[in-house]
């Protein structure tokens, strides 16, 4: 068959086959008591879409009812079998990797909702929905009630809403699970985790994290001074996978309570309950270990401010700071599929809700919306923990900082062990300002149908930044937070705190790597003994500049030299090397998206990159006109939107 017809046949998956598993999506709630297993009712079902298909498409008539019939019965047995009745997938609505897209108006725009609104309605139709969001006047996301947009199409009409007058920027948010291997982030007790590790033989003790970076001697320096000792009067904002009734975290007492679930909030639900559901089926699918287990948000809010231990038992958590306040605010089911403007929300209506500090155990792309509410919760004076991130990858392992730890305005997290030596899973890099324990760390244990009681030893940054953000409420409770503000100004609190764990609170550990950990291992009570800085030596109010497109690009690609890189990505997207950041500024988001997002375009191009083996004429006798090799070109042309695709030498 000669490849024009083969391409014009390819329509026919409009015609028919869409509108057929429309049909059936439709169809399938009619017969949702009856048996779907027995071939009776799937015949049945069968019939009754080949009728409903001819009603609704009326052109499905051109093709014989044999044929009709066989391509329905073929997509119902898909689907009841592999995605329906399969229990061990999620039971959750996912829609697509396409959640909406976040649009700014310009700054000098009079009436912004209707600037956004007129281009919503020209580019994506009457369908669609603008709210606004919470960080200002101007910005809005844009969503409809069942997206169906394909990565290549998000991105596209991200680019095509950005032209429209009277809009500053457009960005689609994408939910991208992480590649299926992954370190643990969980229980490590009993299991080989992914890097074939045990729990450490110095972890036996359920507060060795805590003798680590010697917080009962912080404690103790508080007390003798006579200041809040254990982060009484601070409130901290979680942003995690929720919250549950574990006796590590709740008090039946209301008056002893200190974890406030009244002041939170579902960001996927979208409603005042912020309770884990610890539904476990979403993980399982998507990961390897533990890393999207259920009950995450459980686990590391304990680290945090859990009671003193012992408490009668041999085994339990305690936290950092034991009498601050926390607020749970459920982002996602599981910290493997998670909405970035969801977390945004969760920033900023922590913010408002008056969080001193705001520990973040979530990471992955970036966001301009994710990066202006960490701007705008740091203006307000609130220290924000992030973790630095596992590494992960099936193809071309990531061992980057993920964002938002990469903003410069977070205080990033990497973790170590018991040993004093950085965790072998967790992500590294030069904009890791601190690490904290993170591996064979105790912490509370939730799974659905037992009871809210269990403890164990788990691995991840996650952990590492928990007890980063108690060490960040015993500072702010020993200096007492407004007295801070009153000398300093609310602004350069969280920037004082990061100036005072970097240059004093830490830990020195012989033949650390600095480059890629941070100073040292986090130490309590230096940080509380560190002097507090001269007005000379203060961190700037103004924001800092964002990131190049080229360095966020370059955080994917450890082990290449940069210039190598810049050499190969100037070739890629067929410029000048002097007109490199341009072209990055124009479609650099989407260039580390892919790159983020795909182990195996990260692979070919790191290959090539690193051997400096970039171009290949294109045929024998040609020009002297070079291109990428074909790999990592035509794949990522293929997944790029066409705006990308332009670009891409091939």
């Amino acid at each position: 068959m000669p490849d024009d017809s083969l391409s014009k046949r390819l329509a026919l998956i409009n015609t028919l086959l869409r509108p057929i598993q429309k049909t059936i999506r439709e169809l399938l709630p009619d017969f949702i008591d009856r048996n779907l297993k027995s071939k009776t009712v799937r015949a049945a079902v069968v019939t009754a879409a080949d009728a409903a298909l001819v009603r609704q498409f009326p052109i499905a008539r051109i093709f014989p009812p044999e044929m009709r019939q066989r391509l329905i019965r073929r997509q119902l047995d898909l689907v009841l079998d592999e995605l329906v009745l399969k229990d061990s997938l999620p039971t959750d609505d996912l829609g697509t990797s396409f959640r909406s897209f976040i649009v700014t108006a310009k700054s000098s725009v009079a009436t912004p909702a209707d600037v956004i609104e007129a281009a919503m309605l020209k580019l994506l139709g009457a369908d669609w929905t603008a709210t606004p969001l919470p960080i200002d006047a101007f910005t809005f996301e844009l969503t409809t009630e069942h997206p169906q947009l394909s990565v290549r199409e998000a991105w596209e009409l991200a680019y095509r809403l950005q032209k429209e007058p009277g809009i500053a920027h457009a960005e689609p948010n994408l939910i991208v699970p992480l590649e299926n291997v992954a370190p643990d982030e969980g229980p490590a007790r009993g299991v080989k985790s992914f890097f074939g590790g045990k729990p450490l033989t110095g972890s036996a003790s359920p507060e060795w994290s805590l003798d680590n970076i010697h917080v009962k001697e912080a404690w103790a320096q508080a007390d003798n001074d006579h200041q809040p000792s254990r982060g009484e009067g601070i409130l901290i904002g979680h942003p995690d996978t929720g919250y549950t009734q574990h006796i590590e975290n709740w008090s039946n007492n209301p008056t002893e309570r200190r974890l406030l679930p009244q002041f939170g909030w579902d960001f996927w639900k979208n409603d005042a309950d912020a309770t884990d559901d610890l539904d476990s089926a979403l993980g399982s699918i998507f990961s390897a270990g533990f890393i999207g287990n259920p009950g995450h948000g459980t686990g590391t809010s304990s680290i945090i401010f859990s009671d003193e231990g012992p408490r009668n038992q041999s085994q339990y958590v305690s936290g950092v700071a034991p009498r601050a306040r926390l607020i749970p605010y459920r982002v996602a089911p599981t910290v493997v599929i998670w909405d970035r403007a969801r977390l945004a929300d969760a920033i900023i209506r922590a913010t408002d809700a008056g969080c001193h500090v705001i520990s973040i155990s979530m990471g992955g792309l970036p966001l301009d919306y994710l990066e202006r509410a960490l701007h705008y919760a740091v203006s307000k004076g609130v220290i924000v923990c992030c973790a630095a991130g596992n590494i992960f990858g099936a193809n071309d392992v990531l061992h980057g900082v993920v964002w938002p730890a990469h903003y410069p305005e977070a205080l990033a997290v990497a973790a170590s062990n018991a040993n004093d030596q950085p965790w072998s899973g967790s992500s590294r890099g030069p904009e890791v300002d601190i690490t904290a324990p993170g591996e064979s760390v105790w912490h509370a244990i939730a799974k659905k149908g037992q009871p809210l009681t269990e403890v164990a030893r788990g691995d991840g940054t996650s952990f590492a930044v928990a007890t980063a953000a108690g060490v960040a409420a015993l500072w702010l409770a020993y200096h007492d937070r407004e007295r801070l503000i009153s000398l300093y100004g609310r602004e350069r609190i969280p920037g004082i705190f990061k100036h005072v764990v970097m240059t004093f609170g830490f830990r020195a550990i012989r033949n650390w790597n600095t480059d890629l950990f941070g100073p040292g291992i986090i130490d309590a009570l230096q940080v509380l003994q560190a002097p507090l800085p001269a007005i000379a030596v203060l961190p700037s109010k103004a924001r800092p500049q964002p990131q190049a497109k080229f360095d966020q690009i370059a955080s994917l690609f450890d082990g290449v030299p940069r210039t190598q890189l810049r050499r190969s990505l100037t070739e890629l997207l067929n410029t000048q090397e002097s007109l490199l950041p341009k072209r990055l500024d124009e479609v650099g988001d989407e260039l580390l998206f892919h790159f983020y997002s795909d182990g195996k375009l990260r692979q070919d191009f790191r290959t090539q990159a690193k051997s400096g083996n970039l171009v290949s004429t294109k045929t024998r006798g040609a020009s002297a006109k070079k291109t990428m090799r074909v790999e990592p070109a035509q794949a990522l042309a293929a997944m790029s939107s066409p705006r990308l695709a332009a670009h891409i030498a091939r």
